[in-house]
């Protein structure tokens, strides 16, 4: 949900891992 701001690392880490691994693809690509 926030991957363009940089609270996609504390929303993941909060959320799961599932989500930073998403939001790395996400970043990445």
């Amino acid at each position: 949900m926030v991957c363009a701001q940089g609270k996609s690392h504390t929303v993941s880490r909060e959320s799961g891992e599932k989500d930073s691994a998403l939001i790395e693809v996400k970043d990445r690509t």
